[in-house]
């Protein structure tokens, strides 16, 4: 009794540090990196990802993404109050109204048109990041662009058919 009492606290235990030693994989939410649900601070994405890598490609990620979102958000903003203001100008058949509501909606559209690509390129910056990390920690880490096995039909490199990549 006392053995199997002693084999299964043995198991339990084992299982229990085995548990505690699986790393969970890295990703990202909006401009932060977490893992197992914990936002990371700067100093613990500085010794996971690496100093060259850090200061390279996160820092100046996370500040295209800052930026990008501040100027889209402002210029959704100021698209709006545009077409608010060219709206009464047309209403009111104020010419004058009318023109300046076209200037503030160009102007909201020009913050939009360099808003959007910070915001994407950051976040794709960030996810690249954390990709990396998994990459190089998990050697059985799912990569959506290369499956392990993949079939695909129709039009192929060498005409129509069925093709079989592993």
């Amino acid at each position: 009794m006392k053995k199997t009492i002693m084999i299964i606290l043995a198991v339990v235990l084992g299982s229990i540090a085995a548990n505690a030693q699986i790393a969970s994989e890295m990703y990202r939410h909006r401009n932060n990196l977490y893992i197992d649900g914990e936002k990371l601070s700067s100093e613990q994405v500085l010794g996971l990802i690496g100093s060259e890598k850090y200061y390279d490609t996160f820092v100046g990620a996370q500040k295209q993404y800052r930026s990008g979102k501040a100027l889209v958000i402002s210029g959704a903003c100021t698209l709006g109050v545009g077409i608010v203001v060219s709206g009464i100008g047309l209403g009111g058949l104020d010419s004058d109204t009318y023109v300046c509501g076209m200037a503030i909606n160009i102007l909201g559209s020009l913050l939009l048109d360099a808003g959007i690509p910070l915001l994407c390129i950051g976040k794709s910056r960030i996810n690249w990041c954390s990709q990396d990390y998994n990459k190089s920690n998990f050697a059985d880490s799912h990569d959506e662009h290369s499956p392990a096995v993949a079939i695909s039909f129709g039009a192929q490199q060498h005409g129509t058919g069925i093709s079989l990549r592993f």
